[in-house]
């Protein structure tokens, strides 16, 4: 039975309108929207039995109740977005981490259980950098950039392990052909898969014990975007775009620590230019 075909949709970019969306729901939904809109359509008829002047009091009593749920929902607005966004941004991981073990339960089921361990790994390790990158919904630039490259490697490892699972049921008749170069070939191809493999898991593990929760401040947030997924990219590409970022993570985290540190930095250049598109 052949693996199923790996479509991992990154988290990222969140769909703005979505957000948006969302974030009404909840303010509409809450009880005490309901009792405030409830109440000064009801109120009028309550203390008085003269209907116009009931019905006139309704609409004021709606007007009302419009007009301080409107403030009141004001001062709330960012707590609400951003927890629609942490709400967004688990479901969208939990959609790609039930995809990724559906992967490993197809190797687990065809024996190929060195595979479906180490993917596994892989799993497991993306499960905690996603963990700690957005506290509390806050998304950064380099936190969104780190998701989107985590993504695409867990997607590009999956296509690895694909290559030589493939080159594994070419190695039975190669090894009765005869043909030497044929063997030297396909030995060549398999290892070549097997390090970039090796090499992604050893970046993985690195951002996990690189990437903390460098910025509690709020700043450095830029605006959420809308857009298309990412186009399908090689494994050795993502692999040095995530080593790029995890060395930028370090570094700001550590210039954030340090009271002297200098704003017109580069590593801060680059995180303002971000946040103005």
């Amino acid at each position: 039975m052949p693996i199923t075909q790996l479509i991992l949709k990154p988290t990222f970019p969140l769909n703005k309108t979505e957000i948006s969306e969302r974030s009404r729901k909840v303010k509409l939904s809450h009880p005490l929207t309901w009792i405030s809109f409830g109440g000064g359509a009801i109120l009028p008829f309550l203390v008085t039995s003269n209907l116009p002047a009931a019905i006139f009091g309704a609409f004021i009593g709606l007007g009302i109740a419009g007009v301080a749920m409107s403030a009141f929902w004001q001062g709330r607005h960012a707590r609400i977005e951003a927890q629609v966004v942490e709400e967004m941004i688990s479901e969208s991981n939990a959609e790609q981490d039930r995809k990724l073990s559906k992967i490993v339960a197809q190797y687990r089921s065809r024996g190929l259980h060195q595979y479906a361990a180490a993917l596994g790994k892989f799993l497991l390790l993306k499960k905690g950098i996603e963990k700690r990158l957005h506290p509390d919904g806050k998304v950064t630039q380099t936190s969104e950039q780190i998701e989107r490259l985590v993504d695409t490697l867990c997607a590009s490892v999956c296509r690895e392990f694909d290559k030589v699972s493939l080159l594994d049921t070419r190695l039975g008749d190669v090894l009765i052909s005869g043909n030497t170069k044929a063997l030297e070939k396909l030995q060549s191809e398999r290892t070549q898969v097997l390090e970039s493999i090796m090499t992604a898991y050893a970046t993985l593990y690195q951002s996990l014990e690189s990437v903390v929760d460098y910025d509690n401040s709020g700043e450095l947030v830029p605006e959420i975007k809308t857009g298309q997924p990412q186009q399908e990219t090689n494994l050795e590409d993502t692999v040095e775009s995530l080593k790029a970022e995890i060395e930028m993570a370090r570094r700001i985290r550590d210039r954030l620590s340090i009271p002297e540190a200098d704003e017109n930095d580069a590593d801060f250049e680059v995180f303002d230019q971000g946040s103005e598109r």
